[in-house]
């Protein structure tokens, strides 16, 4: 999802945003899609034999999954700048072109992937603990990713919570003002 922004979404709407608002919407993406493509090369490298020890890349990872905690941050204020230029007819257009040519999903459907990414992991490292015998060599690792991961998670919705504090705050003031 993360390549195909990069690749389709991101050129096609450059035209059509502001340099401020392309950045708030675009810039996190590269570094986000880079740091799960590594991660993905050192989990593939654990193998998917009885004996693969697939928690060591979440526990070797997780501080580095925190370059998708801006974008998640962001991830309302980038809907909203997204919405408003869709009054715009050409890039609304383009918007539907662009979904046409590769699967029918919309923008707003590959966004939002960097947000239920951690969330995916912590499930998925909780459902694969459940079902893991303690004799197996993953077991203890296993707990310590789901922590890990965890601690990612909780770190991310804090930075979320304390943005969506900041920007209604933000918004009351300006509401005084006028």
């Amino acid at each position: 999802d993360l390549t195909i922004i990069n690749d389709h979404w991101k050129p096609g709407l450059q035209k059509f945003l502001s340099s401020d608002d392309f950045q708030v919407v675009f810039k996190d993406i590269s570094a986000i899609k880079s740091c799960h493509q590594s991660f993905l090369t050192d989990l593939e490298a654990e193998g998917s034999k009885y004996g693969s020890k697939v928690a060591f890349p979440f526990i070797e990872f997780s501080n580095f999954f925190k370059v998708s905690q801006q974008y998640i941050a962001n991830y309302p204020t980038i809907n909203d700048i997204l919405k408003g230029y869709e009054k715009n007819k050409k890039m609304k257009a383009k918007m539907t072109e662009i979904a046409n040519s590769l699967d029918g999903r919309d923008l707003y459907s590959y966004l939002i992937t960097p947000v239920q990414r951690m969330p995916r992991y912590l499930l998925f490292l909780r459902d694969l603990l459940k079902v893991t015998v303690q004799s197996h060599p993953d077991a203890e690792l296993l707990s310590i990713a789901c922590e890990s991961i965890d601690e990612v998670t909780k770190k991310i919705d804090k930075s979320t919570e304390t943005s969506k504090n900041q920007h209604n705050l933000i918004g009351k003031f300006s509401n005084l003002l006028i």
